[in-house]
């Protein structure tokens, strides 16, 4: 729970009458019952107005309401009375907390100031009750020396839950998850460059790993991929034999991007002739696929085996190439997973693949949003060349993606 309110702002009377008041009776039960089951995560008091997060049964409000007047209060909450303008359980529940917190509070080494910039989560559910406990565990290449000059590191991060690895592309991220502090950073980091889409295998720059890092820092979850089992070792804040090479001081300015400006995935791939590593190779047609695994040295060889393996693709042993050999399940596979072989593991697709797929285009959804008094009225849209909706949708029903 972070509480913030500066010692020179003078804190409001929010007293048991003065709450009813506001709120009503059953607000203000409904407000208790809140506070017990520790349901207020973030109070913050920016004279006059105190915002934070609630969440309850699953669900995360994020109640704003200015305290000027406490018989006028105006608020603001993601819920239905919030929307409408009116005081709910959730922004009283704030008041009620506030009202009995000292003036700092702070836990498991969250510093205020930092607490209070914390990005919200959109897409996780979080409850330090019932939630599952999350972590997660970053794995370097062992070639991070030869490959971080090119800003071309390629990085494994798997979830960590009840002493089993998850590859991110698999985490339910419907259930709700109890976090220690550097876990929600590094899942704030994750939302901020994939927003729901999340890939376990991503290409970082230096600028991007460092960002990475400092998510986790002086955290036992940082491995070389060849020694998964060994947490690489933190020396004042730093990795030791790791951060050596991402030093991106001497760079000319040019060359630096502000995190709100760029993806993980943003750095180019790199070309076959400058990598040590043998990548992915593959081949095959609307019909089939044969994929050749990269060298088991390679970030990319452990997660591509699996991915094989899970999607029913079968090893041919004199050319080591895994086959799947059924129409709908090779487009069903590269619907979900071409965009990730080509941007993030760096697969090199054979001349005769690119004949065989140049006319095969990818579905685009267009959304567009009128406003229309307090609602709002949506139009979407599917796209895919020449094709017109009804064949594509027809298509969609039944699963031929």
């Amino acid at each position: 729970i972070v509480v913030s309110h500066p010692s020179t702002e003078k804190k409001p009377v929010l007293s048991k009458d003065v709450l009813v008041e506001m709120g009503g009776w059953a607000a203000y039960h409904e407000a208790e019952r809140l506070v017990a089951s520790d349901a207020v995560k973030e109070c913050i008091w920016e004279a006059p107005v105190l915002h934070g997060r609630v969440e309850f049964a699953g669900q995360v409000f994020f109640p704003k309401i200015n305290l000027r007047s406490t018989l006028f209060a105006e608020n603001r909450c993601s819920c239905v009375k919030g929307r409408q303008g009116m005081v709910c359980a959730h922004a009283l529940a704030l008041c009620y907390y506030f009202a009995q917190a000292p003036k700092a509070v702070q836990q498991e080494g969250i510093d205020i100031a930092e607490a209070a910039q914390m990005p919200v989560l959109r897409h996780m559910k979080i409850s330090d009750g019932k939630g599952i406990p999350l972590a997660f565990k970053v794995f370097l290449p062992p070639n991070l020396p030869q490959t971080a000059p090119r800003d071309a590191m390629v990085i494994k991060v798997d979830a960590f839950i009840k002493g089993r690895l998850i590859a991110l592309e698999h985490l339910d991220r419907g259930r709700a998850y109890k976090m220690k502090p550097a876990t929600y950073r590094m899942a704030a980091l994750l939302e901020n460059w994939f927003e729901k889409d999340w890939f376990g295998i991503m290409q970082l720059n230096r600028a991007r790993l460092c960002e990475l890092l400092e998510a986790l820092r002086d955290e036992p979850a940082v491995f070389w991929s060849n020694q998964p089992e060994r947490p690489i070792a933190w020396v004042d804040g730093k990795l030791s034999g790791v951060h050596n090479y991402l030093d991106v001081a001497d760079e000319p300015a040019s060359l630096k991007k502000s995190s709100g400006e760029v993806k993980a995935i943003d750095a180019p791939p790199v070309p076959l002739a400058l990598t040590s590593v043998t990548p992915m190779q593959v081949d095959g047609s609307p019909n089939y696929l044969a994929i050749t695994l990269p060298a088991r040295e390679s970030a990319v060889y452990g997660p591509a085996l699996e991915l094989v393996k899970n999607h029913g693709f079968e090893l041919d042993p004199t050319s080591r190439q895994w086959w799947l050999r059924d129409r709908h399940k090779v487009l069903n596979f590269l619907s979900r997973y071409w965009v990730q072989m080509k941007d993030q593991w760096d697969a090199q697709f054979s001349r005769n693949f690119r004949q065989q797929f140049s006319n095969i285009k990818f579905v685009e959804v267009a959304c567009q949003a009128q406003e229309l008094g307090k609602d709002y009225n949506f139009k979407i849209e599917i796209k895919a060349g020449k094709a017109k909706s009804p064949e594509l949708l027809q298509s969609i029903s039944l699963g031929q993606n």
